[in-house]
């Protein structure tokens, strides 16, 4: 990621709220800005989970999003979500990477959604559509 991106890094998931909080405005205040100044259209913050490495990464998109046209983005990184993955065996893999992604969706539709003027579309780390 280039340096137009911020990090907001937090240890443990009860603190993703206020993270999130913090991404919204960040968004708000520096990313749309930036990305309605550049001049490329966008249509939707696309927001992807990478969770197996704690990273949720928001960023202005296109729908259907084919090219990257950003200018600038946020990521969350939550060493919590790295931790809890790594305990996983592999037969509760998938069960629980579905748990955890569905209800981080949840978390970022509810604490970012309401703070955004426009549409919010969340992926999972191989582009399938979470929320």
């Amino acid at each position: 990621m280039t340096d137009s991106f911020h990090d907001i890094d937090v240890e443990a998931s009860d603190a993703l709220p206020s993270a999130f909080a913090a991404l919204a405005a960040d968004l708000k205040d520096r990313v749309i800005p930036l990305q309605n100044e550049s001049g490329k259209d966008w249509k939707e913050i696309r927001m992807e989970l990478w969770l197996d490495s704690g990273r949720i990464i928001a960023f202005p998109a296109q729908n259907p999003y084919t090219d990257r046209i950003d200018v600038a983005g946020c990521t969350v990184h939550c060493t919590a979500f790295e931790e809890a993955i790594e305990e996983l065996s592999d037969d509760d893999f998938d069960a629980e990477m579905n748990k955890m992604q569905e209800e981080t969706a949840g978390l970022i539709t509810k604490t970012v959604g309401p703070l955004l003027d426009c549409p919010i579309a969340i992926y999972d780390a191989d582009g399938e559509r979470v929320s």
